[in-house]
């Protein structure tokens, strides 16, 4: 997105629904990372938890795993599911292209604040 944009939702059984959907997906990308995670563990450490040594063939499945465990957490962190900052997940969120990231309102305002008065010092000087 190039511009800003803020997302509210006022109806209480909407916000529910919201709120549902929103955990659902975070609690479904969690377990698949999660499951990444193991499968990757399994390939690179032996039963006694001692590192081993790869096959080429053990290697490039664990960088695939690795390349998707990637993908899994590089699209939650850039999700509305929750804020950057405060990790809410039940807030109108607003999306601030300078950052490329969804923050919750409340955060978003303090952002803003912080960058005016981030530009008034640098006036000031």
């Amino acid at each position: 997105m190039k511009r800003a944009r803020t997302i509210i939702i006022r109806d209480p059984k909407l916000r529910k629904i919201r709120d549902n959907l929103r955990k659902i997906l975070i609690l479904e990308s969690v377990a698949r990372v999660k499951e990444l995670s193991d499968r990757r563990r399994e390939i690179r450490f032996d039963k006694n938890g001692e590192f081993r040594s790869l096959t080429t063939g053990e290697q490039r499945e664990a960088n695939r795993l690795f390349r998707e465990y990637s993908k899994y957490s590089t699209s939650r962190k850039d999700s509305i599911c929750f804020c950057e900052l405060c990790l809410s997940t039940d807030k109108d969120m607003s999306y601030i292209p300078r950052f490329k990231r969804w923050f919750c309102v409340d955060c978003s305002k303090d952002l803003e604040e912080d960058q005016r008065l981030l530009l008034e010092e640098q006036i000031d000087f």
